[in-house]
């Protein structure tokens, strides 16, 4: 057993021992607390229709169930806690096996039509790519993994994040361990609000605010307890009451202006304070690591007196609390220490968030990475136009079920043109050698055997729609998306995905307008593959183009596949056949 499952298997057993204890502490906690409450009544008879024990006697059971129900809570906690670890280990294997899409984070709001391959290799949505990679509890977590996957990275940023990722992926109780930091496995972070609120310009409140207002409170309850012990007439605290309340009129405008921005709740601060801690209490020797916790270096601390500020803010608005925190200038105080952590801490707030959300990107990457001990870290290759693969896997496929290939491009040998039957791999192998491409540039570990790779800007045209809402044709969708490749190539190294070229046009017109536009971007220095079941364009005088294909058998009525690819133009078409195998008269 290979060190991936094994450990996931250990620590779930591990944490099932554990919510069995909890599980058992909660059934004695709940008997003890049943019989105490029993006892309470027994006690508050003797106590009140008996008068047979003091008073104090029924304090006893009162503070003995108080002491349980908070021990209740905490094992209550510690049970939720054992679960959501379960679920996470669990959640890993099923990643494994492939029963995972629709399970996860798909990252649905960073579709985009018009990126050069996002929705073409399924980089989001439902069992994509970030579905399977994304281990973020942040937004901005979120947003950096998705800003990796769509675009590359340069060559020292790559090897850095590397780095990182081998030195994290074996990490599997430090990883838990983040993953389970704050009450929800699944709740996000809006960090990024924070972040906004903390840069706002500073508000302004008349000088030595700070000293009046608390000196003014002081003597507020100074005349209070000297009316209540008879020292001094109400009306002295009336007037002071009056004046705090003049005084809370005219700083309203000032304490708006602190709040308006602060959206995020205290839950959400104390779970940005708990990651924060996470990463503060682990060392490191990678050097982005060491960087991201350093720049991290107070963010618990800073966080958790920001989140107590706001759960002191928010206490003004209790009812019950309201009118004495009227009376206190209780929000007036709590915005000017809101204001002082905001310029103590403001330029400060946007580096710890984009480091935590950099490691959680990171995080992600490992994840997968140790997920999938077959992949391997690529070689990166500084200059030049190659992409030489062995054993190249689709990497949202299980293992088991992938079939590899291998495939190698270069200046001299710039394009491979696919043939095959349908159903046959075709498109499974452009998304694969395009993932890959996509997984070697953020950073990630690939699904290939060995792969050697130039810095190469993805463009894919696989999975063109129409679009009745702006009057397009399929036809009319891709080409639009071919100047697009076009345009692209004009200015960076391209590694081109074409599957089934202009197949919205007759068979004269593809073979026309295929071989012009190849020969553009090929003129262009970019690389790449085309499929077909045109056979017309197998035979396109491309310079450096090889023929490969895909086939499939038809033995007894079934159609079987093995996915490999095999040099030279497809021999035959299994459309004919298919159709018969369906029942069709043909």
């Amino acid at each position: 057993m290979s060190a991936f499952p094994a450990a996931h298997h250990t620590r779930i057993e591990t944490w099932r021992q554990d919510e069995a204890r909890q599980q058992n502490l909660d059934g004695q906690l709940s008997n003890a607390r049943l019989a105490v409450a029993l006892a309470g009544v027994v006690v508050a008879w003797l106590v009140f229709s008996r008068q047979a024990l003091p008073f104090g006697a029924f304090l006893v059971p009162v503070l003995a169930f108080i002491a349980l129900a908070v021990k209740h809570e905490q094992v209550a906690r510690a049970r939720d806690r054992a679960q959501r670890a379960i679920r996470f280990h669990e959640a890993a294997l099923r990643r494994a096996t492939g029963d995972w899409s629709g399970q996860g984070n798909p990252g649905e709001r960073f579709r985009d039509a018009a990126h050069p391959y996002a929705e073409d290799l399924d980089l989001f949505g439902r069992g994509s790519l970030f579905e399977l990679i994304a281990r973020t509890r942040t937004a901005e977590g979120e947003q950096t993994l998705a800003n990796w996957l769509r675009g590359a990275a340069s060559i020292d940023d790559v090897r850095a994040r590397q780095a990182a990722v081998a030195e994290l992926a074996p990490r599997v109780e430090w990883r838990e361990r983040y993953a389970l930091a704050g009450d929800d496995i699944t709740s996000g972070v809006e960090s990024r609000g924070i972040a906004a609120w903390a840069t706002q310009p500073a508000v302004n409140f008349f000088p030595g605010a700070r000293l009046v207002l608390f000196l003014y409170t002081l003597l507020e309850v100074a005349a209070l307890v000297a009316w209540l012990f008879g020292w001094l007439p109400v009306h002295y605290f009336l007037l002071l009451a009056g004046g705090a309340l003049a005084l809370s009129g005219v700083l309203q405008a000032s304490v708006q202006r602190i709040a308006a921005g602060l959206h995020q709740s205290a839950r959400d601060l104390k779970l940005f304070g708990e990651l924060a801690a996470t990463v503060e209490s682990e060392s490191f020797t990678a050097p982005l690591l060491v960087e991201s916790r350093h720049r991290l270096a107070g963010a618990a601390r800073a966080s958790r007196s920001l989140e107590r500020l706001v759960e002191l803010l928010d206490s003004s608005r209790n009812q019950f609390f309201g009118v004495a925190a009227l009376l206190l200038l209780w929000a007036p105080q709590v915005s000017l220490a809101l204001e002082n952590w905001r310029q103590k801490h403001a330029p400060d707030a946007e580096s710890w968030i984009a480091a935590l959300g950099r490691l959680e990107a990171l995080l992600s990457l490992a994840a997968f990475a140790f997920e999938h001990p077959a992949a391997i870290s690529p070689t990166l290759l500084p200059a030049g136009k190659s992409f030489t693969g062995t054993g190249i896997a689709h990497p949202l496929l299980p293992a088991t079920q992938a079939v590899a290939n291998d495939a190698s491009l270069s200046e001299s040998a710039p394009i491979l043109i696919v043939s095959g039957s349908n159903m046959s791999g075709k498109s499974t192998l452009l998304r694969a050698i395009g993932l890959n491409t996509v997984l070697a540039w953020s950073g990630a570990p690939v699904c290939c055997a060995s792969l050697a790779v130039s810095p190469l800007q993805v463009a894919a045209s696989l999975r063109i729609v129409d679009s009745l809402g702006e009057g397009r044709s399929r036809f009319y969708a891709e080409i639009l998306r071919l100047r697009q490749i076009l345009t692209l190539s004009t200015t960076e190294p391209v590694l081109f995905l074409l599957d089934e070229v202009l197949s919205g046009t007759n068979s004269h017109d593809r073979r026309t307008g295929a071989e012009a536009i190849i020969r553009q971007l090929l003129s262009h220095g970019a690389l790449g593959l085309v499929t077909t079941h045109d056979l017309a364009l197998t035979a396109m005088d491309l310079p450096g183009a090889r023929n490969v294909h895909f086939a499939d058998d038809y033995v007894h009525g079934e159609l079987s596949f093995d996915y490999r690819m095999k040099p030279g133009p497809v021999q035959r078409s299994n459309a004919i056949p298919l159709m018969r195998s369906i029942g069709l008269d043909v």
